[in-house]
């Protein structure tokens, strides 16, 4: 299966990394990369995740961060990248 990451996701990662950067850059980073690392174990256990809170999606957790995604047949597509305090609907 490939990675797919949507507008919405990549910009998602990009606020995250902006937020946590103001104080740590390196964290930023590090965050970033581990998020990623995480979203592409999905490569090869597509249902990782649990059911999404939105039709025919999943959700994995990287805590504190929610990564939400659809399965499609060849595709893994990452919707959004949120902090699991943030209400998401």
């Amino acid at each position: 299966m490939t990675l797919r990451w949507s507008e919405t996701a990549a910009l998602d990662l990009e606020v995250i990394y902006d937020y946590i950067a103001l104080d740590k850059p390196a964290a930023a980073a590090a965050t970033i990369e581990k998020i990623i690392q995480t979203a592409e174990r999905l490569e090869q256990y597509p249902s990782l995740g649990r059911a999404g809170r939105r039709n025919d999606t999943r959700e994995l957790v990287h805590p504190p961060f929610v990564i939400v995604y659809r399965v499609m047949q060849d595709v893994i597509d990452i919707q959004a990248v949120f902090h699991g305090n943030r209400k998401y609907v």
